[in-house]
């Protein structure tokens, strides 16, 4: 069986091997079985060299070693398309050709090298062009076919291809996509000149055919151009295609940059999306409901790329919470970005990261996250009810390429799906082109909504939910007065199991909510990213719980491993620290692209020993030094570059973090990698509940044994009944994120000191649990 959780493996330094089977053994023993390679920035080796093969060739063995199954990424960054800008070198034809408008008059012109840029390199390919892609297939596919000839079918069951678009070399004031008959193919299907209407559209006329049918053309010249040649590929070798597109995320900008995304995958077996900011809302709500229509047209599975803007502290919680989101929707293949074996790679990519992989502090609790993969997967495979049919509205949309005003067909699309989640009306999404299931079928226009079976009459949202009121599920989810929570999605399956998700995008307060099934109420506790799960809706009871409560207040501190604490180097060369005591500390200087000297009150120290205790990501890019401070305020400067997410220099040593600067270690700040609190404790309940351990992974010792763990909320714990009606000694190991390494970027971005690229990108906030 392949795992549905599936890390990302960014491959970045030189051949590392015995790095990479580290990693496959760290996710085998968590159960984890498959991972994709994914080659990016900070790999050192040539991509598609013989050395690159030959690594990828002995990470294949490795796997097979293990029994584990790799997927394959096709691209050096992405988009996909490029094999890292060799297509273009190959043939010079196979640059792309749009339609430039200048103010006066419309011509096809040539993409020039660089002119359209992409990630690191130039992106000049044309996507519409069978031969480019042909190109690009016997450049990337071919070449790890003939290197794991062996592999495929079996250890390598797929490939994933990432963002494609035809948009990238016409995305431009008065640029458009174009392919060679282009123009005779517009003019068979309405009779127009195809250049003579770009120059009516730019000029504000009023184009009937232009925007749906040039946009039609290009849509499916590139399904079939792109999508289906690589599909028909992977098909031929006896592997999966997955991936996703450009700016999926949104349809009425997918529709400008992809096409008709329902016709483009028609022939990938698993389709897939993007969700990496991990957002929850009605936007995921458009965007998963797509993958939902097409589980309910066969597909067997469907993916989602998840987590790659993070941020660093995404919690256990939060990630549970995205996983049965996804799930709700039929998602049963989880792509985890992303996981770095080591982090250089983040001096090219400085805005964002995630990792997930064995050298994080908290990574054993990734058995439970894989555990709860395992349940998403299975709910994912079950039949939704659906009272409702919703339209996609694709032809407004095509019609509203280049005109703003149509965004209020999508704007109105998310209120319609929003109000019938909050008020727990089921539906499905519909492509324009499929039967009607429902009287209750919905289609959306500019001005309001019409059904189907009543196509006379125009609705506003108020009076359409009165309409569709009979449809409410027979089985709600109500607050304990009675109404409907506003921050859940609850989904119901023809077997009668039901799933309540979180659409929170905040932890919130614990609460109880209420499951009213007829006569029926059911109270259950509801977690802050909450998730809950019933088999079935007839015999759901209340869980009822004996539950000793304890504080960490209560208990002892009784230490941990060595803090970290990261000089504020972003903006400046120099900074200051105040020491609360006399300490002794270990300074970490990057020794990747950079140096190894600092300045500590104007003296140099030169770090030269060896790393430990950072992670495995990073140890090994950097030298250490180790000082003895006094009490009070010291200065410390360094010259090499900063990145937030690659720092210049870290400090270690066991010392609190609090917003005074550093203090002797009392467990009361904020901390790296794990704490740990005790006490001598009579238990007598069958359960303790450590309520401010959140949002950490915790594990529970009694009398030194280890005896539970938990991920999330809620931090209850079983007693062995060996250990009931005793004294006994509870010991609580708290373990933080990956964050504290990188310092407050969250206050660093509130002071203007880290301004990420992308605007909304979360940052993260290091651990503290007192």
């Amino acid at each position: 069986m392949c795992s549905p959780l599936i890390p990302m493996l960014s491959l970045t330094g030189g051949r590392n091997t015995e790095r990479i089977t580290a990693m496959l053994d760290g996710y085998r023993r968590v159960g984890i079985d498959t991972v994709m390679l994914y080659p990016r920035s900070g790999l050192e080796i040539p991509y598609m060299s013989d050395a690159y093969l030959q690594y990828i060739k002995e990470i294949a063995a490795a796997a097979k070693a293990r029994d584990m199954h790799l997927w394959l990424y096709d691209e050096f960054n992405w988009p996909s398309g490029s094999c890292q800008n060799r297509v273009i070198a190959e043939n010079k034809a196979f640059a792309a050709k749009r339609i430039f408008f200048d103010g006066r008059r419309a011509a096809v012109e040539t993409v020039g090298a660089g002119q359209a840029q992409m990630v690191e390199q130039p992106f000049d390919n044309d996507m519409l062009n069978p031969a480019a892609v042909d190109c690009f297939i016997a450049l990337t596919h071919e070449v790890y076919y003939k290197t794991l000839r062996e592999y495929f079918g079996n250890t390598v069951v797929g490939i994933f291809t990432d963002e494609p678009s035809f948009i990238y070399t016409a995305n431009g004031k008065g640029m458009y996509p174009y392919y060679d008959g282009v123009e005779a193919d517009y003019r068979a299907a309405c009779g127009n000149d195809l250049l003579a209407d770009v120059e009516a559209f730019e000029r504000g006329e009023n184009c009937a055919f232009f925007p749906w049918v040039f946009r039609k053309l290009i849509s499916d010249r590139f399904k079939s151009a792109y999508i289906d040649r690589i599909a028909l590929w992977c098909k031929n070798h006896r592997l999966l295609l997955t991936g996703h597109t450009l700016d999926d995320e949104n349809p009425l900008r997918a529709t400008r940059v992809t096409g008709n995304w329902f016709d483009f995958f028609e022939n990938v077996p698993q389709p897939g999306v993007d969700e990496i900011p991990t957002k929850c809302g009605v936007h995921n709500d458009m965007l998963f409901s797509m993958i939902e229509n097409q589980k309910y047209h066969g597909k067997q599975h469907a993916m989602a790329e998840l987590f790659a803007l993070g941020p660093c502290s995404l919690s256990y919680a939060r990630r549970k919470q995205m996983l049965f989101y996804a799930a709700a929707y039929g998602v049963d293949r989880y792509f985890i970005a992303i996981s770095h074996l080591d982090g250089r790679g983040n001096i090219k990519k400085p805005d964002f990261f995630d990792n997930f992989n064995l050298y994080n502090p908290d990574f054993a609790g990734a058995k439970h996250l894989a555990d709860d993969s395992v349940l998403a997967a299975k709910i994912a495979g079950k039949t939704a009810k659906a009272a409702v049919g919703v339209r996609m509205p694709y032809t407004a949309y095509l019609q509203a390429c280049g005109r703003h005003e149509e965004q209020r067909v999508y704007d109105r699309l998310a209120q319609l799906m929003d109000m019938l989640i909050k008020n727990q009306i089921s539906m499905r999404v519909l492509s324009e082109e499929e039967d009607a299931f429902s009287a209750y079928t919905v289609s959306v226009e500019r001005d309001g909504y019409r059904l189907e079976n009543d196509a006379e009459r125009q609705y506003d949202a108020e009076t359409l939910l009165r309409v569709l009121q009979p449809a409410q599920n027979a089985v709600l989810i109500t607050e304990t007065d009675g109404t409907l929570p506003q921050d859940v999605l609850v989904k119901q399956y023809a077997d009668k199991s039901l799933l309540v998700v979180s659409r929170e995008n905040a932890l919130k307060e614990r609460r109880t909510l209420v499951l009213k099934n007829g006569e029926r109420q059911v109270r259950f506790s509801f977690e802050g990213y909450g998730v809950q799960y019933f088999e079935n809706c007839d015999t759901a009871t209340e869980e009822k719980r004996d539950i000793l409560p304890l504080s960490l207040k209560e208990l002892r501190f009784v230490g941990g491993n060595d803090n970290v604490y990261r000089l504020r180097l972003l903006k400046a060369a120099t900074c200051t620290l105040a020491l609360q005591t006399d300490m002794a500390l270990r300074v970490h200087v990057r020794s990747f692209a950079g140096g190894d000297t600092v300045q500590v009150d104007g003296s140099p120290l030169v770090a030269a020993a060896e790393t430990h205790g950072l992670t495995g990501c990073f140890d090994s890019l950097y030298k250490t030094a180790e000082i003895a401070l006094k009490k009070g305020e010291h200065t410390f400067s360094c010259e090499i570059a900063d990145y937030p997410y690659l720092p210049a220099v870290i400090l270690s040593g066991s010392f609190d973090v609090t917003k005074e600067g550093l203090s002797a270690r009392s467990g009361q700040g904020r901390f790296f990698g794990h704490v740990t609190f005790e006490g001598e404790v009579a238990v007598d309940q069958p359960s303790v509940a450590l309520p401010d351990a959140a949002p950490y992974y915790t594990e529970l010792f009694i009398n030194g044994e280890r005896t539970a763990a938990r991920h999330c909320a809620p931090y209850v714990f079983a007693i062995p009944a060996a250990y009931r009606g005793k004294r006994v000694r509870l010991t609580f190991r708290i373990f933080s994120d990956l964050s504290p390494l990188f310092g407050d970027l969250a206050e660093m971005r509130r002071e203007g000191i880290f301004t990420p690229g992308w605007s909304d990108v979360p940052s993260s906030a290091p651990s503290t649990v007192l």
